[in-house]
């Protein structure tokens, strides 16, 4: 998604933060692309207008707390993004 975003110059690697719970992943991301890392999610969030959270389906409940399906009773849009 990264690669995409930049090869069609919808971004800069400088207007590009990441943030990846696998250690040394967010590092690898940085040098490969030239962008931005964030230390945590709260970095991520405090540093970004807009979040794209990647995750692969099996990992989704314990990536996302609140996620659909936790909350009795409660409806949350859930998108999904596959590559």
């Amino acid at each position: 998604m990264i690669r995409g975003l930049l090869s069609a110059k919808l971004r800069s690697p400088e207007q590009v933060v990441v943030f990846d719970a696998a250690p040394g992943r967010g590092e690898d991301l940085r040098r490969r692309f030239g962008v931005s890392t964030a230390r945590s999610v709260e970095d991520l969030l405090r540093a970004c207008d807009t979040v794209v959270v990647a995750v692969k389906p099996q990992s989704c409940r314990p990536s996302c707390p609140g996620s659909p399906g936790t909350r009795r009773g409660e409806r949350r849009s859930s998108p999904s993004l596959r590559a």
